[in-house]
C-alpha cells in the first residue's frame, strides 16, 4: 500500500523529490515483508499430517494389539494403530502418522 502512495507521490511532485519518496516507499515495504516473514515463522503449523501430532481422539471399536482398527479425531474417521491395542471408547492421543494410517497411544481420562 506505501508503494502505491509512492507511486502517487512521484506523478504529484516531480522526478528529483518523488523519486525519493517512490525509493523510501520500496525500502518500507521490503522491510515490512521480510518482519512478517520473521513474525509468521513462529506459529506451529496446524494443517496437514504434522497438525494431528499430539491431538486426542477416540476409538470406535477395540483396537487389537498391533492390527488396524479406526478412531474419531476432529469429527474424522482415521484408520489407527495402536501398539498395546485399546478398547472401544477409550481416548486415544495421536504419536505419528503414516499416509492414512495413525499411530494413536490411549490415554488416561481426566477425574478418574
Amino acid at each position: 500500500m506505501i508503494l502505491v502512495a509512492g507511486f502517487v507521490a512521484y506523478i504529484v511532485l516531480g522526478p528529483p523529490l518523488g523519486m525519493i519518496a517512490l525509493l523510501v516507499a520500496a525500502v518500507i515495504e521490503v522491510a515490512e515483508l521480510y518482519l512478517w516473514i520473521i513474525y509468521l515463522r513462529r506459529f506451529r503449523v496446524q494443517t496437514g499430517p504434522e497438525g494431528l501430532i499430539g491431538k486426542r481422539g477416540a476409538a470406535t471399536g477395540a483396537i487389537p494389539q498391533d492390527a488396524l482398527g479406526e478412531v474419531r479425531v476432529h469429527g474424522a474417521l482415521w484408520r489407527a494403530r495402536c501398539r498395546d491395542g485399546c478398547p472401544a471408547g477409550a481416548e486415544v492421543s495421536v504419536s505419528a502418522v503414516e499416509g492414512l494410517t495413525l499411530t494413536v497411544e490411549q490415554t488416561e481420562r481426566q477425574g478418574r
